[in-house]
């Protein structure tokens, strides 16, 4: 593996949809960047029957969820969601000091900017999950995803190899 993580090369299967959804319900919103929040509205908002049945209880949950996106070239969002701009720090301090049972963060940069500011110090913590995709990664995403720095703590893997 070479750190890098990429929605589009990897097929998802029921058992991850499921985990996600497990996922969801521990946090009070979601804080994706721009490109992690452009690709689920466009898979998860459609309507019913756009999808197999099994990915319906994940599109409800994901629909219902709030959500943050960190942008500065989107001119708004919708599909309950709220654009966060300026200092990404402050910003995340302030809405983790809002919520209750925490934010679950989504994407690949904003990911990696988080725990480069946790590695700054800037924030007190930050737990994230990667859907690695063994052998899909360019020369350019590979150099993005890496943070050499991280500790694994723990694996589990979905029947479809994720």
């Amino acid at each position: 593996l070479d750190g890098c993580c990429d929605h589009r090369a990897m097929q998802p299967d029921e058992e991850l949809h499921r985990h996600a959804v497990e996922n969801l319900d521990r946090a009070d919103a979601l804080l994706l960047g721009r490109v992690t929040y452009e690709m689920m509205e466009a898979a998860f908002r459609p309507p019913p029957g756009a999808r197999p049945d099994w990915m319906e209880p994940f599109a409800r949950t994901i629909d219902a969820a709030k959500k943050y996106v960190v942008s500065s070239t989107l001119d708004h969002v919708d599909w309950n969601a709220e654009l966060l701009r300026g200092d990404l720090g402050n910003a995340v301090q302030q809405l983790k000091r809002e919520s209750g049972k925490g934010l679950l963060v989504g994407g690949v940069k904003l990911p990696l900017a988080l725990a480069e500011l946790l590695r700054r110090a800037s924030l007190a913590s930050l737990s994230t999950g990667w859907n690695p995709s063994p052998g899909q990664s360019t020369p350019q995403r590979s150099t993005s995803c890496q943070a050499p720095w991280t500790t694994l703590i723990g694996t589990r893997s979905s029947c479809a190899g994720i």
